[in-house]
């Protein structure tokens, strides 16, 4: 085989191919194609998902996607999933909660905000995020102390500091910006 330049040019050239079929790109495009048939499937338990190979942090990953590109509820589902499967995952509350502030429904995201520090209590942005619900919810004083608890976690956490000075300033939740409480996954 070393020998016959025919079939040595016909073998790469096939290997050429079979490389071009493999991209992150299209890795990228299978992972999101499989999370949302899962999100789309209801009566599929999370645990069955991952046994498929789906992964938590790809999963939240699509959920971050999702906060970014629109309607918050394809986010909450994927997150609703996670939680399901894996209770103690405070990323899965974290951006469950930021899903449930975006639909408008603040007293739920602040349970989530709470379940995420119940189980990682020292997430900075965690903190920030209850804080703006608390501000939300009209209660000030909490907020506040939500965020200089994120910011003594993080003392160069911006976001919590922009927060914090925001509900000293006016008293509302004006100009806070959750999408800042986001976390890194």
């Amino acid at each position: 085989m070393g020998q016959d330049p025919a079939r040595r040019e016909e073998l790469a050239r096939r290997g050429r191919a079979q490389v071009r079929k493999f991209s992150w790109a299209t890795r990228a495009a299978t992972m999101r194609d499989a999370l949302t048939r899962a999100a789309a499937r209801p009566g599929v338990r999370p645990e069955q998902e991952q046994a498929r190979g789906t992964d938590r942090r790809a999963a939240i990953a699509a959920a971050l996607d999702r906060l970014r590109a629109g309607p918050p509820a394809a986010a909450r589902v994927i997150c609703e999933r996670i939680v399901a499967a894996a209770p103690a995952d405070p990323h899965a509350h974290h951006v469950l909660g930021i899903a449930l502030m975006r639909e408008r429904k603040p007293q739920l995201a602040v349970e989530s905000f709470l379940a995420a520090l119940k189980s990682k209590p020292d997430h900075a942005a965690a903190f920030n995020s209850l804080g703006v619900a608390l501000q939300v919810l009209g209660r000030q004083p909490q907020a506040q102390g939500c965020f200089e608890r994120a910011l003594a976690l993080d003392p160069g956490f911006a976001p919590a500091r922009r927060n914090l000075a925001l509900s000293r300033q006016d008293g509302t939740a004006t100009g806070m910006d959750l999408d800042a409480a986001v976390p890194a996954t």
